[in-house]
């Protein structure tokens, strides 16, 4: 079973379609807007097959978010580079940031939404301290208790944070709600404002899967599915001839995932993380615009 035919149909659109644009990255980019992919997830995992893809980094990536850390180091002790590459000693020293700070990003946005971020960073361990909105544990706490209702969602996009100066990058996936049908299937649906389709969508379609199976697993619910809607979906001029060759190679079958349990959401390691029956063909060079 191949899950990722929708991935690969939206892009061939932005290849056929995509109008070249300009951005803030200086390398311009083809480009649609309003893209959606729907993954069933219930059996099979939806990480890249046609490529070999480093998907223990994305693992790291979740995990690290979940911590609420928003500093690059501690992601780089779980082996993973994937946010190396926007380090910026300028960018730190403007803010007075320590080394490998980013500003308030995802991990920030999870587990203290509405917190003053610089304020935060100063006195996050001074008893009585605004700690903030911990998006992840409401999630948990409704599912558990009111699991039909349509407010489950977890909000990335604080515009105090979004468009400040302290931050390295503002967030991309901005909403992530979670729905529970009559045979307490679990699906997610995730909506994001930017994506580079070819290294970062294909990314973000299985962190948020691998979210999905956790969030399930620790509410006695079933993973099932991920809708992911993308407004500005992209490819870079540079990423044109891998794109191509992409889409060219045959489709191989999706891996499993296997996740052994932890005794609450924040407890999850790499070690529970077991992806089976995974044979991808070769490895593509992807370039990053940064």
């Amino acid at each position: 079973m191949y899950l990722l035919k929708d991935y690969d149909d939206n892009l061939k659109k932005i290849l056929d379609k995509g109008i070249r644009l300009p951005n803030r990255t200086g390398m311009d980019a083809l480009t649609l807007f309003g893209l959606q992919g729907r993954y069933k997830i219930d059996e099979y995992f939806p990480i890249p097959t046609k490529r070999k893809y480093a998907y223990k980094s994305i693992f790291a990536e979740l995990l690290w978010m979940l911590s609420g850390s928003t500093n690059v180091n501690d992601l780089e002790k779980m082996n993973s580079k994937i946010w190396t590459a926007w380090r910026d000693k300028e960018f730190e020293q403007k803010n007075n940031y320590i080394n490998g700070e980013l500003g308030p990003i995802y991990g920030f946005q999870f587990r203290h939404s509405g917190a003053d971020y610089k304020k935060w960073r100063s006195h996050r361990d001074e008893l009585g301290y605004d700690q903030g909105f911990d998006q992840v544990s409401f999630i948990i706490n409704e599912l558990k208790t009111n699991k039909y209702s349509r407010r489950i969602l977890i909000n990335f996009w604080n515009p105090k944070d979004m468009v400040s100066d302290g931050i390295r990058l503002p967030c991309c996936h901005y909403s992530f709600q979670l729905l529970v049908d009559d045979q307490d299937r679990l699906t997610g649906i995730l909506t994001q404002r930017s994506g580079d389709w070819l290294p970062g969508i294909s990314a973000n379609i299985f962190f948020y899967s691998a979210f999905i199976y956790m969030i399930a697993q620790q509410c006695n619910l079933k993973p099932y599915q991920l809708i992911h809607n993308v407004s500005n979906a992209h490819i870079y001029i540079n990423q044109i001839d891998a794109a191509n060759e992409y889409l060219t190679r045959p489709k191989i079958d999706s891996p499993k995932l296997i996740l052994d349990p932890a005794k609450d959401i924040f407890s999850y390691t790499l070690n529970n993380f077991k992806i089976i029956d995974y044979n991808p063909g070769d490895k593509i060079m992807i370039p990053i615009a940064i």
